[in-house]
């Protein structure tokens, strides 16, 4: 039995009524691609190779807006979650790092949760390049800090095994130590609680 083989730069699918429902075709950079449309011929649906010849399949509202993407970038996946004003990022990155980001739509950053291979990061992001960071050790260590652009004063809180150090930062970058002891910790933690006590 002979096979017949159609050859064609693109093949589309239509109902009925005459209206394309799917596409099978190339990009003008002759990349294949392949869309799905709703009734009202809004492409919802969009699969593709990018320049680097990975794949890339992308979900769209009734807006024509992406929402949804999934690709694989560098050899590593990426899920994109898009809104009018923010988008939610997690993805593994080439140290093989599981991550997840949501930016503006001016690309900067808001916060950022990553695990590496000892350490797990959580980083909130503020206008002026401020930021607090949380640092969580596999060692026990945890770390919060205030971080400020080049030429500000910051401040670091770590939790060790022994007791809380308070590290501060003056502009030019040198540091101050100081380890809070557990007997006045507990002291500190007391005032605060008769202090902020509502009689």
């Amino acid at each position: 039995m002979s096979k017949e083989i159609l050859t064609a730069q693109e093949f589309q699918l239509k109902d009925k009524k005459g209206k394309i429902r799917a596409c099978l075709g190339l990009t003008k950079d002759q990349t294949p691609f392949l869309c799905f449309y709703d009734e009202q011929t809004i492409a919802r649906i969009f699969l593709l190779l990018n320049e680097s010849q990975e794949p890339h399949l992308i979900f769209y509202n009734n807006q024509r807006k992406p929402v949804l993407s999934l690709n694989i970038y560098n050899d590593k996946p990426a899920i994109l979650l898009q809104g009018q004003k923010r988008e939610l990022i997690l993805q593994v990155t080439d140290q093989d790092e599981v991550g997840i980001h949501a930016r503006d739509t001016q690309g900067n950053l808001l916060f950022r949760l990553f695990a590496e291979k000892e350490s797990t990061w959580f980083i909130l992001s503020y206008p002026n390049n401020k930021q607090i960071v949380l640092l969580a050790k596999e060692n026990g260590n945890i770390t919060l800090g205030i971080s400020a652009p080049e030429g500000e004063s910051q401040i670091g809180l770590t939790v060790d095994k022994e007791s809380p150090i308070l590290m501060v930062f003056d502009k030019n970058g040198k540091a101050s130590a100081l380890r809070i002891k557990a007997d006045e910790l507990e002291k500190i933690i007391s005032k605060l609680e008769d202090t902020f006590t509502i009689k």
